[in-house]
């Protein structure tokens, strides 16, 4: 038999013998599918020229511009823009980029496309444990953070906390340095790993963050049965314009004092109870002890940041926004914005609802008109007056 005839009859007898080589042939298994690249985040950047900007005064405040622009305001606070424009030209900041509107709740700034390195004097710095930096969210809030603690707070915005989490990781972001006192007039991240003179160490030992799942978490407030949540290490920025509309959030009233609502305490200077942030008295609330103490509630549970007036009308803001939803326990007047008027009622103008004045002004119209456009604008569609103490203006839904 040739050696052909004995190779073919062997390869017969061998399929004979298996037939599944036959019917079922190996098959290799599909390539796994690439992991797929997370979407870089859509960022809403600012470019300028470094070497134009200047600090100047306009009837809004303090402003650091550029090339005919407004980078940044900074309200009656000249030694903050003065500062600002100090790190501008120091670290050769172009470009500024916010997360959250109207007004930012998160800011960052570049330098020709990257983010700063290391850091500068006079900032209050924060590191930031990129390994473990995640959103969570703690009751209603949500929150960036790390193992270490909660450093930010979105109230309500699941997409703006998500945001400002690609953005970070997008530019490697160690550090976040901040302007002023309480909530903060600017914020500046950092990238690298040169340790910051007066930072803590990334891994020192943090205060215990309580889980919100936690019934040791959620402490009772006096009179309203509040829960609590963990305070953001950095407080959401002080309110600020929106430049290149012509409308401005600051563009209301110059009268605003931004404080801290951490700060905020309750005491008695005489007779009178009063709530103050330091040195400045948010409201006095006389001999009415109940009323001071559910004001004092009030600020802990919408964290209002910042006081302002118009006319003799105050109300409040939580960086930069309407505070959100009615506190358990607090009275509030409900109305409708769209449909208030400004009327005069007895000789004084007033912001009316129907034919019930839901604040008088006096004697011009034009502070009625202010309010009126800031209720509209802010959508505030409730009045909560605490005694004779405390007014302000929330929104509901």
């Amino acid at each position: 038999m040739s050696g052909d005839v004995f190779l073919a009859l062997a390869m017969v007898l061998s399929q004979a013998a298996d037939p599944a080589a036959t019917l079922h042939p190996a098959v290799a298994p599909p390539p796994a599918a690439p992991a797929k690249t997370p979407a870089p985040p859509l960022e809403r950047l600012k470019s300028f020229d470094t070497e134009h900007a200047f600090v100047d005064w306009s009837f809004q405040g303090w402003q650091v511009s550029a090339d005919g622009a407004t980078i940044k305001d900074f309200g009656r606070n000249e030694s903050e823009a003065r500062e600002a424009l100090r790190l501008i030209r120091e670290l050769r900041l172009d470009q500024r980029g916010v997360i959250g509107g109207p007004a930012p709740a998160l800011e960052y700034w570049l330098s020709d496309g990257k983010p700063p390195q290391g850091s500068s004097p006079g900032l209050r710095v924060l590191p930031i444990d990129g390994a473990s930096l995640r959103v969570e969210q703690m009751q209603d809030q949500w929150m960036l953070r790390d193992d270490h603690r909660a450093l930010f707070s979105f109230g309500g915005s699941q997409k703006d906390a998500k945001e400002a989490l690609a953005v970070i990781q997008k530019y490697g972001f160690t550090q976040v340095g901040t302007i002023g006192a309480g909530a903060p007039s600017m914020m500046v991240f950092f990238a690298g790993t040169d340790a910051v003179p007066g930072s803590p160490p990334i891994h020192a030992t943090p205060p215990p963050v309580p889980d919100p799942a936690s019934p040791a978490a959620k402490p009772q407030a006096k009179h309203t049965g509040l829960d609590s949540i963990p305070a953001p290490a950095v407080p959401p920025l002080r309110g600020a314009p929106i430049s290149g509309n012509g409308i401005s959030v600051t563009s209301d009233t110059p009268d605003h004092v931004p404080f801290d609502w951490r700060q905020v305490q309750l005491h008695k200077d005489g007779g009178d109870w009063k709530l103050a942030a330091g040195s400045f008295v948010l409201a006095d609330f006389g001999s009415d002890e109940y009323a001071a103490r559910l004001g004092r509630s009030a600020v802990q549970y919408y964290h209002f940041t910042e006081q302002r007036q118009v006319g003799d009308v105050t109300y409040y803001l939580c960086g930069g926004q309407a505070p959100r939803g009615l506190m358990f326990g607090m009275d509030g007047q409900a109305f409708e914005p769209d449909r208030l008027q400004v009327r005069q009622i007895d000789g004084k103008w007033a912001v009316c609802t129907g034919d019930v004045a839901l604040a008088t002004m006096g004697d011009a119209p034009e502070p009625a008109n202010q309010l009126l456009d800031v209720i509209q604008r802010q959508h505030f569609d409730h009045i909560c007056r605490l005694g004779k103490g405390m007014t302000f203006f929330v929104r509901s839904r």
